[in-house]
């Protein structure tokens, strides 16, 4: 394809290379958040066309610094991968202190307890500055 006299920067992609770029990045977004799902070990049974199905359900979330991502004591089945930012882990005891657990980053996952039992958050899950994370329900 070529460019008017004067442009600058590459030339202007056709219809179907912009397709074909899409197409390329949709599947390497695929094999990323398939990967990111057989990180999970309660996961580690399902075979790839599972793993390939549960990676179409992954959705975009953000959180803002502070934002409580999991709060103890709820009843969500929400499990989540960091693709940005931190995550403080906490607990509150029985007497009130709340003791930091663990920091995650990026690629790391939580909550995936609520995967497969059906029980109250054991901990809590805040967001350190901007958080964007994928979120399977």
């Amino acid at each position: 394809m070529s460019q008017l006299p004067g442009a600058k920067g590459p030339p202007a992609l056709t219809s179907a290379q912009i397709k074909e770029k899409a197409a390329a990045e949709s599947k390497e977004q695929l094999a990323l958040h398939k990967g990111l799902l057989k990180k999970v070990p309660c996961l580690g049974v399902l075979d790839d066309s599972q793993f390939e199905t549960l990676a179409g359900k992954l959705g975009a979330v953000s959180f803002g610094h502070g934002e409580i991502i999991i709060a103890q004591g709820d009843r969500t089945d929400d499990c989540f991968w960091i693709l940005e930012g931190e995550v403080l882990v906490t607990e509150r005891s029985t007497g009130g202190q709340i003791n930091v657990l663990a920091r995650l980053k990026l690629h790391d996952f939580f909550g995936e307890i609520a995967l497969t039992t059906d029980c109250e958050r054991q901990s809590s899950c805040t967001a350190v500055g901007h958080v964007s994370c994928l979120r399977l329900t």
